[in-house]
């Protein structure tokens, strides 16, 4: 079979000139397949009527007819002395098989010298995709727990007959048979994925009904797979047979099924072949459907899911049609986040570029919109939704959802889950105030004094214990490992998951380049975030903490340091702190799903409180519907341009500019996070303690220290060469600092009557 996915690689050569005629084929091309074909007649097969080409330009490379072929038709006829029979008929998996080929293939020059032709023709490793070859990422992201468990054993038996550690049968490390400069562990996996994808098990006389004994078939894995194919093999003792079972037109693809009722199924063509069959209707899972056995699980299965599709039961059983299976199909769905629209968004991105990744995009959307359509099927049949023995729940619910306003697909479908959890939403939506204001909660109606907007219980939140403190990066160890071990876990908070920005769209020190630490011209600022940025990598690679934590490559090897650092910036951004219980005596962190959706403000239009048991958010004015909401995120301290960048990645546009908080005269770099003062009205008094020649000596030396001038860094952002936002944000907070520096300044001297002298040095300092 000619792999329909990841169709780019090195194997497919030498596209056939569609020209070819039925003569033409396989003499007068050179390519792999033809030469094969060419032995495979020299050592006594029939070939007839076909080459290998494309059927239309965007189809699948594979056998073509190069005349008309009457039903019966013998195409290929290859006898069973030419092909490699892979060991007896005890169960084994691929690797078992593979062990013996590679010993033979590198053990035997004649083996060699006869099957080279053959593997020539074979995929290369990147363009293989079957168990053998999945990663911890590739697994997890299957979302199907019984087909990543059958992966993952596939996966890891292969890796223990490699080391010779395999339960099943007693082996020798590979490597004492063939040394391991020669044959690998990946090519080990590689030759072990072929022969999962590639080998036939045939029925001889003599063998049990349900014996079987694996092949590999020159010329005849050719084919691509159909579910509704034009041809079928069959073999006796002597030869093994394709041919066709309805007429063929020249020029029409010849396929047959390689597994008869059991690859139609998407996790189960994924499995053994690597690709996930495009059809207008999906099919459930295998593992999906109610007769599932897990001792079983590659049984035949139904060709299609029509055991949902009689509501009266006049064909078919009734017994899938009820509630308790909308109810346990509905299970799966909600344990495979995100939704299949944000699969396919996903898959529509360009920057999915792993074909790999992409197919088991294809895989989800396909499995999870069987699921949807499964489930409406049978509400249909019992009398729509509405009808669902917990509908007074669910009225219940739509009332309260009815008070949000249009809140968009993520966000609507987190409310909907905080309302059946407990939570209290009303008056507001998530939207803009206007065109260009940046996206938050916004009123749907007018909002009293003392109005509640958000009721979140505790048990809807994330609480990370009290002995859980220190750098974000150390909370962020803890939440992955759960992620990535507790499945009840990420079922519950998927949906808070998806509202969250994207990598590309947070920004603060865990995620800051060299460049950009360079940048900030700030030296305490650089070394505050340059401290948080390297302790996040040395939690990533377990050199930090006492005694140190294990490196995450040990503990989650599908966490790529890039991730944990996203993980890190999210809980420096989106945590909050609570009590942790009733006694007030420590506060937790917390991560509270919607409630951080809100938008700062220094001067805020409502505020939340916290008990044991909910978190409130309420107006503390007068708030016109159409309004934006905003609370204050870290009182008395966000308010300065260098901590709201520090924590949220955001420089607030003021008229009039406030220093950051290194530049202030009573700043303290052993708690640089203090509260500051809410303005800088401190340099308006002439007897104040700061308006003072010395003060107007450190301000000036800290302006002057900075790399560019305030003026240089304005025409920098109006020129608009400065494109990626992040430092886009930087320059901002550049001139943000070096204006209210410059205001500062100039404020003393005016009290001072340093006006002339800082002119005189302004002077000299340009000419310098």
């Amino acid at each position: 079979m000619i792999a329909p996915s990841l169709l780019s690689g090195a194997l497919l050569l030498l596209l056939l000139l569609s020209a070819c005629t039925q003569s033409d084929w396989p003499h007068l091309d050179d390519s792999p397949e033809a030469r094969v074909a060419r032995w495979a007649v020299e050592q006594g097969a029939e070939l007839s009527g076909f080459r290998i080409g494309r059927a239309c330009p965007t189809c699948l490379r594979g056998v073509i007819a190069t005349a008309d072929l009457p039903e019966g038709h013998v195409i290929q006829k290859i006898p069973m002395t030419l092909a490699l029979r892979l060991g007896d008929t005890t169960p084994a998996i691929p690797a078992e098989h593979a062990r013996l080929l590679l010993e033979g293939m590198h053990n035997d020059p004649a083996f060699n010298a006869s099957w080279h032709l053959f593997w020539a023709t074979q995929p290369t490793p990147d363009e293989l995709f079957t168990p053998e070859l999945y990663t911890d990422q590739h697994l997890e992201m299957l979302q199907t727990p019984e087909l990543e468990e059958l992966a993952r054993d596939r996966r890891d038996s292969t890796v223990a007959v490699y080391s010779g550690e395999y339960s099943y049968q007693a082996y020798s490390p590979f490597a004492e048979v063939v040394p391991p400069d020669r044959v690998s562990l990946e090519t080990f996996k590689y030759m072990s994925s072929l022969l999962n994808s590639r080998m036939f098990g045939l029925h001889f006389t003599g063998l049990a009904e349900d014996e079987l004994v694996g092949y590999l078939v020159p010329v005849a894995d050719f084919f691509n797979h159909d579910d509704d194919p034009n041809a079928s093999r069959s073999n006796d003792d002597e030869h093994m047979s394709v041919f066709a079972i309805k007429p063929i037109k020249a020029g029409e693809a010849i396929t047959f099924n390689y597994f008869q009722g059991v690859i139609h199924r998407p996790d189960m063509s994924m499995f053994f072949f690597g690709f996930v069959a495009e059809r207008e209707e999906p099919l459930l899972a295998a593992v999906d459907l109610p007769t599932f056995d897990p001792d079983n699980v590659f049984a035949a299965t139904p060709p299609d899911d029509s055991m949902y599709d009689d509501p009266k039961c006049e064909f078919v059983k009734c017994e899938f049609v009820t509630w308790q299976e909308y109810d346990r199909l509905a299970a799966r769905l909600k344990a495979a986040p995100p939704s299949d629209m944000q699969d396919e968004a996903w898959l529509e991105n360009a920057s999915v570029a792993d074909g790999r990744l992409r197919i088991l995009l294809q895989y989800r959307i396909a499995r999870k919109r069987a699921l949807r359509n499964t489930m409406n099927k049978i509400a249909a049949h019992l009398g729509g939704h509405g009808q669902h023995p917990n509908r007074d729940r669910g009225k219940a619910a739509a009332a309260s959802e009815s008070d949000l306003g249009g809140i968009e697909a993520i966000e609507a479908r987190l409310a909907r889950w905080l309302i059946s959890n407990g939570a209290l939403l009303s008056g507001f939506s998530i939207g803009r105030e206007c065109p260009t204001c940046l996206r938050g909660v916004v009123a749907t109606k007018d909002l009293a004094p003392n109005e509640v907007i958000m009721k979140i219980p505790f048990s809807a939140m994330i609480r990370f214990p009290a002995d859980q403190t220190g750098y974000p990066a150390e909370l962020a160890r803890s939440m992955l490992l759960r992620m990535h071990t507790d499945p009840a876990f990420n079922a519950t908070f998927s949906l808070f998951w998806q509202a969250h920005p994207a990598a590309d769209e947070a920004f603060t020190p865990e995620l800051y380049t060299d460049e950009q630490l360079d940048n900030l011209q700030t030296p305490e600022l650089e070394a505050m975030a340059r401290r948080q940025r390297d302790t996040t990598e040395e939690v990533f690679y377990g050199s930090y903490g006492e005694p140190p934590y294990a490196p995450m490559i040990e503990v989650l090897p599908a966490v790529t340091v890039d991730t944990f650092k996203h993980a890190a910036a999210m809980l420096n951004s989106r945590a909050f702190g609570f009590n942790c219980d009733e006694t007030e005596t420590e506060v937790c962190t917390h991560l509270v799903p919607l409630l951080d959706l809100l938008n700062h403000s220094d001067d805020p239009n409502a505020e939340r409180t916290g008990d044991s048991k909910l978190v409130t958010l309420a107006a503390t004015r007068h708030i016109r519907r159409g309004e934006a909401i905003t609370h204050n995120y870290f009182e008395g301290v966000i308010h300065r341009p260098d901590m709201s960048m520090f924590y949220f990645g955001f420089v607030a546009e003021r008229e009039v500019p406030l220093l950051p908080a290194v530049d202030l005269p009573d700043f303290n770099e052993d708690d640089p996070f203090a509260a500051t003062p809410p303005d800088d009205s401190r340099y308006d008094d002439p007897d104040g303690e700061f308006v003072t020649a010395q003060e107007h000596a450190r301000l000036s030396a800290r302006l002057a220290a900075a790399a560019t001038t305030l003026e240089e860094d304005e025409a920098l952002l109006a020129g608009g060469t400065v494109k990626d936002w992040r430092d886009n944000t930087i320059l901002r907070y550049r001139i943000a600092r070096k204006r209210a520096l410059t205001l500062a300044i100039d404020k003393i001297a005016a009290v001072l009557g340093l006006g002339v002298e800082r002119a005189v040095d302004a002077d000299v300092e340009h000419e310098l």
